[in-house]
């Protein structure tokens, strides 16, 4: 007769600390992949969608569908490149629902300060809404590859391995964006 193992109060009390245990070291990498990944993921937020009142939203989004779908990452790739992956795509969905048009009082930077020549800093605020006046017209594909090849200086190989496609897309998609960005803020183009 084949024996099974007896169970004992002492042996089901110890599964639920294991799930728990498991649980909390999972919460607590978590945690630990926001403290240190988190102020990256709202730059690339901030550059994609042009709105800075909605990347703490977008940031704990990312982090939620990181949550959702932990079981899902392999050590393949890094941690990071993984999240900004993640990132991308609630950034593009992001700006793919809203319209187009958008405030963009928020973007611009601050005041000039003391002892700055106001004329620079608003020659500075000028370029910076030109460049959200062209990122706005663009698609969310041609948008993201401005912004990481341009904006976050990312290599061609590292944001086609965070976008999943061939470097040769990023790469068109790139010098796409690039002259129609160049032709917008020199006053001309069409996206």
């Amino acid at each position: 007769m084949p024996t099974t193992p007896m169970t004992t109060a002492a042996s089901v009390a110890q599964v639920p600390v294991r799930a728990d245990e498991r649980e909390d070291a999972q919460r607590e990498r978590l945690a630990r992949c926001y403290r240190d990944h988190g102020p990256r993921l709202a730059r690339q937020i901030v550059a994609i969608t042009g709105n800075p009142s909605c990347v703490e939203d977008l940031v704990n989004e990312t982090f939620i569908r990181a949550h959702e779908h932990f079981d899902r990452f392999e050590d393949r790739s890094a941690l990071s490149t993984w999240l900004h992956g993640i990132a991308i795509n609630v950034a593009r969905a992001h700006v793919a629902k809203r319209s187009r048009r958008r405030r963009l009082d928020a973007a611009l930077p601050e005041p000039a300060r003391q002892g700055e020549d106001v004329e620079d800093a608003v020659r500075g605020r000028e370029a910076v809404r030109r460049l959200y006046l062209a990122l706005d017209q663009l698609d969310a594909d041609l948008r993201v590859a401005f912004v990481l090849c341009v904006l976050e200086q990312r290599s061609l190989k590292e944001g086609s391995a965070l976008l999943g496609v061939p470097v040769s897309t990023l790469h068109a998609r790139r010098q796409r964006a690039e002259a129609f960005v160049r032709a917008q803020i020199e006053g001309e183009g069409e996206p």
